[in-house]
């Protein structure tokens, strides 16, 4: 194997670990647990290196200085490193002009470093806590906070902490054509749940209250449903009481995995129930579990075509014939 050569960096270790945790936002415990930094020790550390390393402070040049802030901050925003994302939206703040829609991304950053600092008072894992509504997410894009199971970097399988969509894109996003609000993951109740309960109670159904023309779901379905003919459904409730149930085939949801990688490359793109206008591959990642058994991790984009579009939606429920087997990601309408 071929020596490749590494920057050294003479910095002592006390230092190099005190600018991880500022980078990281959580310093390790000497019992081996992570815990957030508060805002006051990440601005002690900062003031530490801008007094002791002031020459890591002076930009090489500003265009450039500000490209790279930018592409750190859209990658510390990605992975909910929010304060990361507050370090460098501060700086591009104050080198560059007025940007509103900088400010915006600063003022959500901030919002969700302390909806994470209460999560961390209250035990929560970082992971686990779901960021709010995105600040440039429109009416289209539905509103699905108060359904999540998990965040989309958590464990979508009980018995496997590697199943997760935790490099899926988040916030406003673009797949399969359509601009999706992803932040977390809904799993729908059993079926026979859903069936002996009244539309009103059950736990994952979303209000909409608006006319639409057309639905996209951006779903999935976890590898060994024992069921392939049958994994779940969605309900449509109008405002004057009546319901439209459409079942999912298996060709209306392609598998989470399948075996091999070039068969999960390819995009199809065909559905088996009639109610639904396309089925598309929307995105293609990958994961732990993925990785160990060269696959990839896929999620569908399907669009439902309203047969009475002049008829104000009330709400959209989800069921499935098992627990944590279909999934939904995101839902918006037009």
């Amino acid at each position: 194997m071929p020596e490749v050569p590494l920057p050294a960096d003479g910095r002592p270790p006390d230092v190099l670990a005190c600018l991880a945790e500022l980078l990281s936002g959580q310093r390790l415990s000497d019992g081996g647990n992570f815990f957030s930094l508060s805002a006051a020790e990440a601005a002690a550390i900062l003031r530490r290196f801008q007094e002791e390393y002031p020459a890591d402070f002076r930009l090489a040049g500003k265009e450039a200085s500000s490209a790279w802030h930018e592409q750190q901050a859209l990658r510390c925003e990605q992975d909910w490193n929010w304060l990361g994302a507050i370090f460098h939206l501060e700086i591009l703040a104050r080198s560059g002009p007025a940007d509103a829609t900088r400010q915006q991304r600063l003022k959500y950053a901030r919002d969700q470093w302390q909806r994470l600092s209460k999560g961390a008072a209250a035990g929560i894992e970082p992971h686990r806590v779901i960021p709010s509504r995105p600040w440039n997410a429109d009416e289209r894009l539905v509103d699905l906070t108060d359904s999540y199971t998990v965040s989309i970097k958590d464990s979508l399988s009980v018995d496997n902490r590697r199943e997760t969509l935790a490099n899926l894109p988040c916030g406003v996003q673009r797949l399969g054509g359509v601009e999706f609000d992803i932040r977390g993951v809904v799993f729908p109740p059993r079926t026979e749940e859903v069936i002996n309960a009244s539309f009103s109670a059950r736990p994952r159904s979303v209000p909409l209250g608006r006319k639409a023309v057309r639905v996209h779901f951006l779903h999935g379905r976890l590898a060994g449903s024992a069921d392939d003919s049958f994994s779940g459904g969605y309900q449509v409730r109008y405002a004057d009481g009546s319901v439209l149930s459409y079942p999912l085939g298996a060709g209306d949801l392609l598998p989470m995995h399948e075996s091999g990688l070039w068969e999960s490359l390819y995009p199809v793109a065909t559905h088996r129930s009639a109610a639904f206008e396309e089925c598309v591959l929307a995105w293609v990642g990958v994961n732990p579990e993925a990785e160990k058994r060269n696959d990839l991790v896929r999620l569908t984009r399907l669009t439902w075509r309203n047969p009475h579009p002049d008829k104000m939606i009330e709400r959209i429920g989800f069921s499935s014939s098992e627990a944590r087997n279909f999934f939904v990601v995101a839902i918006t309408v037009e």
